[in-house]
């Protein structure tokens, strides 16, 4: 929440009003804000409007600038891929930043509710953006993004780290924790646990999947 007298609540923007659930990061650089979030311009609980490239209902990354000395506000959609669930490295969460990490939308098949085949890393600097998508029928739920405990505090050394999540085959009902290296965003996985239990997909999986990365890194001493 703005405090009622900040200079924020005053903006001007000739912007359309949108909605915003999920926010990648914000950090303040001399009088200027800078927001990365990703935008819906209609709300809906249809995921099935969501899914896709409509520019009323899907969720895309943009980036806002609020001048606090002006008044002034800028928007500009980053890329043109339906993204959601987004994350960064949270050593840096409200500082500035280079990569952002975040997963696509698809309909799982034969239903209305959606999963995730598709994970986006975002290069703010370049610009670009790289997807590894999810292998062998694979259906995913959120990423988080695990620093290599071995990478330097350069800010060249991001992205050097993995992202994190569990996934599920509803073809054998198998579901496995699913790693990606997030330097690399190569094609093949660095690796794929069978769990021995159907794990979640969502949100509530969040902590889980933390503690599970940390025993696989560190009692396990995976070398990766």
């Amino acid at each position: 929440m703005f405090n009622l007298i900040s200079p924020i609540n005053k903006m001007k923007s000739n912007k359309i009003a949108c909605y915003i659930y999920h926010s990648f990061n914000a950090w303040e650089e001399g009088d200027k804000i800078y927001l990365y979030a990703c935008r819906q311009r209609n709300m809906t609980m249809d995921v099935s409007s969501v899914i896709g490239y409509d520019d009323n209902y899907s969720t895309f990354m943009h980036e806002y600038v609020f001048n606090l000395s002006t008044g002034e506000s800028s928007e500009r959609r980053v890329f043109q891929v339906q993204s959601e669930f987004p994350t960064i490295d949270l050593t840096r969460l409200g500082r500035k930043n280079r990569y952002f990490y975040s997963v696509n939308m698809a309909i799982r098949p034969n239903s209305t509710t959606s999963f995730f085949k598709t994970v986006i890393k975002y290069d703010r600097l370049k610009n670009v953006s790289y997807l590894h998508t999810l292998k062998d029928n694979l259906l995913g739920g959120e990423f988080v993004f695990i620093p290599n405990p071995h990478r330097s505090d350069s800010d060249e050394d991001e992205d050097n780290g993995y992202l994190a999540s569990f996934a599920h085959n509803e073809q054998t009902n198998q579901s496995e924790f699913y790693l990606i290296n997030a330097k690399t965003m190569d094609e093949e996985p660095l690796a794929r646990v069978l769990l021995p239990q159907r794990g979640s997909l969502f949100s509530i999986s969040f902590f889980l999947l933390l503690f599970f990365s940390f025993f696989f890194f560190f009692f396990l001493k995976k070398k990766i």
